[in-house]
């Protein structure tokens, strides 16, 4: 699972309580309690690995991204 924190630069790729739990960047505190409830929650660890395990394969991968270039450069002409 997946435990980072909320910048702006993962919002197109991380929803908090989907794919991973987002904390606010510099809260040692919240980063702690964060890590700690992924330890004693194993079925909300899976479901985010799960989860982001989808996302990366529907959205990131070598395939998919070549496609999505493909489909841009056919559009232009």
């Amino acid at each position: 699972a997946i435990v980072a924190s909320d910048l702006p630069a993962w919002e197109d790729v991380l929803t908090d309580g989907e794919q991973a739990l987002l904390v606010t960047a510099s809260d040692a505190r919240e980063l702690a309690d964060a890590i700690t409830r992924l330890y004693h929650d194993p079925l909300l660890r899976q479901t985010l690995a799960d989860n982001a395990y989808a996302r990366v394969m529907e959205h990131y991968t070598w395939e998919t991204r070549a496609q999505e270039i493909l489909k841009k450069v056919f559009a232009k002409q």
